[in-house]
């Protein structure tokens, strides 16, 4: 069964890197794509043939994974809410812009169980 991954983010990491990263894995369905930009989001899924999430916490409920492509002032929210909600994480670097930033996803993380790269 494959893992259900969902992107966050609609800038060029995402869009390039990201989503076409993932469509290239036997074992990984991309269920779809959301951003803050959702004319962006929506052009980026619709190039993908994946659906588009008019909210993170949408995408959140139909995925096993995010695989998060936003700046690291961003980051930390995404990723804290992900990982309190059970999915599995792939992440930018950095993940944060302080290490004070970071604490709340690595506990997060290590709370829910969840992987993360």
């Amino acid at each position: 069964m494959p893992v259900r991954f969902g992107v966050a983010g609609t800038a060029y990491w995402a869009q390039e890197i990201h989503v076409g990263g993932l469509k290239s894995q036997p074992r990984v369905e991309l269920v779809g794509l959301w951003g803050r930009d959702g004319e962006a989001a929506r052009r980026i899924a619709d190039a993908a043939g994946v659906r588009v999430f008019a909210t993170f916490d949408e995408m959140l409920s139909a995925v096993d994974a995010v695989s998060i492509a936003v700046a690291p002032d961003a980051q930390p929210a995404l990723a804290r809410a992900a990982a309190i909600a059970g999915k599995h994480l792939l992440l930018e670097k950095p993940l944060a812009l302080s290490v004070a930033a970071a604490a709340p996803v690595a506990d997060a993380i290590a709370g829910a169980r969840v992987a993360a790269i």
